[in-house]
């Protein structure tokens, strides 16, 4: 004869077991993540590299050279950002913020604005224009419009 508690944990094992089986396992939920993340990865790759060839059909062999030396730059500059402002951010910031997690991404959020007004800024007035003044293939580089020819 079973008592009252055995039946309360039998019912409430087939509902478990019901519920469980509704919800996608968690090994298809990581393969699905993993797969949309390596599809995100290859398609922002492989828009790249269209780019960059139809680039090199279409410009000068001067102009994709500053077209190169310019994208050269932004990558370099954005490998030190990564290294020196998000990384610290995603490792450190939740451990050691925690308690006051909420004014330490306030103080982050104007970090980042003050430093994307500085460079929006230096590319608007163009401090780095008068440098490569010389070699006109690398005016177009620096959002600068084309020589007239």
């Amino acid at each position: 004869m079973q008592t009252s508690n055995e039946i309360k944990i039998e019912g409430s094992a087939e509902r478990e077991q019901s519920a469980s089986s509704a919800r996608p396992s968690r090994k298809l939920v990581w393969v699905t993540r993993g797969s949309l993340a390596l599809l995100d990865q290859g398609l922002l790759s492989s828009s790249n590299f269209l780019v960059a060839i139809l680039l090199a059909r279409w410009l000068t062999r001067d102009q994709y050279g500053g077209y190169a030396l310019a994208f050269s730059i932004f990558l370099l500059l954005a490998g030190f950002h990564n290294a020196f402002l998000l990384e610290p951010m995603s490792v450190f910031g939740p451990e050691s913020y925690s308690r006051c997690l909420r004014s330490y991404i306030k103080k982050l959020f104007g970090f980042h604005f003050v430093l994307t007004l500085a460079l929006s800024l230096l590319v608007v007035v163009g401090v780095l224009l008068p440098f490569f003044k010389v070699d006109r293939a690398l005016t177009p580089a620096n959002f600068a419009p084309p020589a007239s020819q």
